[in-house]
């Protein structure tokens, strides 16, 4: 992503944290200074801007080092975070399920830590007995103490949470319940196409990270069930990919993945790549899971750039819908295409049960799509949509079974 589109994020992100932002401050180094971050007349530059401003909060947009932030608050007499720190403040402002909740807190704790870790004082173990620790003890080893007990005590309840979604992950394989996953960068339309496709009314907003708990619902029209996640970003802080893990299960877990991109974005090409990084770091790499590349808000496309995409996309050979989640236009052929890849693999067929066998219906109701089912002269009459390898059990009951 180039420089002027990050800086571009920062701006936003800084505004969904409710953040004013007064202007922006930047330098071109080979690498930032190890102990200052800025060069000492940038340092000069912040001073006055902060002066003339009335800034009281500077936004770094990367990741600095304790040392660095302990010296720009000292210059600038004012508060400094950087990118990860406001990013953690997103999440836990917009955290709502007590899941989502305990994944972020983690991914804070394991940020704190690494700040205490970063300062580099030697922690020194002193007085007490077997077990304790006498009055000399340090504070930040008391502070490093406490997060690892909370980090503890966070794993275990994401351990929990893990569990049951293993549970339910394994319940949907038994009863053949397909999962139609959406992903993408955020703030790509994810929401607002996850609410055309169901009755959720997840809120959509142009914001980033609106959407942070995984949403799990019937499709309206399909059945099959559609889930949302959380959208991914430039340089997502490592601590939340890992305390993520759980929800971005579903992607992992899906039976067709959206990907879903933002195609009015000049800079879609690189969002896309760090989606795909992330998906990779989740276990879900290319072909892993059958997707469709989804490139929304067509409708502020021309129909020349349209095409382009769509070509490129065939050039590439991707399955590829382009749509307008907002107006609805192409919709109904993404519909077709997530129905065809759900049903690789699958004949349609015409069983006849007889009434004798009625004990091989619920098991027939599990493990096939029924289209259509009556009673005939001589049984149960379906028109089943089943994996062709599970069809074999029931070939005794089909005049039109092919091996």
């Amino acid at each position: 992503m180039d420089f002027d589109t990050s800086m571009k994020e920062l701006e936003l992100l800084s505004q969904t944290a409710g953040a004013e932002v007064l202007t922006s401050l930047t330098q071109k180094l080979d690498k930032p200074k190890s102990g200052t971050y800025f060069g000492e007349g940038k340092i000069a530059q912040m001073r006055d801007l902060i002066q003339n401003t009335g800034a009281n909060l500077i936004i770094a947009n990367d990741e600095l080092a304790p040392a660095q932030i302990q010296t720009l608050e000292a210059a600038g007499g004012v508060k400094v975070i950087d990118r990860t720190q406001l990013i953690l403040d997103i999440f836990a402002d917009h955290a709502v399920s007590a899941e989502g909740r305990i994944q972020v807190e983690l991914a804070q704790q394991r940020y704190r830590l690494s700040r205490l870790r970063g300062l580099g004082q030697v922690l020194s173990r002193t007085g007490g007995g077997i077990g304790t620790r006498g009055p000399g003890e340090k504070k930040l080893e008391t502070d490093r103490r406490r997060i690892l007990s909370t980090l503890h005590d966070l794993e275990k309840k994401l351990e929990r949470i893990e569990k049951n979604h293993d549970t339910t992950a394994r319940e949907r394989k038994r009863n053949d319940e397909q999962v139609v996953s959406l992903v993408g960068y955020t703030n790509a339309g994810k929401s607002t196409l996850f609410n055309r496709l169901t009755d959720a009314g997840v809120q959509e907003k142009n914001a980033l990270f609106v959407t942070l708990d995984s949403t799990v619902r019937k499709s309206r029209e399909k059945p099959y069930l559609l889930s949302d996640t959380v959208g991914f970003i430039d340089k997502l802080p490592h601590q939340l990919v890992r305390a993520f893990k759980t929800t971005l299960q579903e992607a992992r877990d899906a039976s067709v993945l959206l990907f879903v991109i933002d195609a009015a974005d000049p800079d879609h090409r690189e969002r896309e790549e760090v989606v795909e990084s992330v998906l990779k770091e989740i276990g879900c790499a290319g072909g892993d899971v059958k997707r469709i590349y989804v490139y929304n808000k067509i409708d502020l496309l021309s129909e020349e750039d349209r095409e382009k995409i769509l070509n490129s996309a065939a050039k590439a050979g991707r399955h590829a819908a382009a749509i307008s989640a907002k107006t609805g236009e192409g919709v109904p052929a993404l519909l077709d295409q997530i129905d065809t890849l759900l049903h690789e693999g699958k004949a349609e067929v015409r069983l006849v049960i007889p009434y004798e066998r009625g004990d091989l219906l619920p098991k027939l109701h599990k493990q096939a799509e029924i289209l259509s089912q009556e009673h005939g002269y001589e049984g149960t009459v379906l028109q089943v949509r089943i994996d062709k390898d599970k069809l074999k059990a029931y070939a005794a009951f089909t005049d039109n079974y092919e091996n």
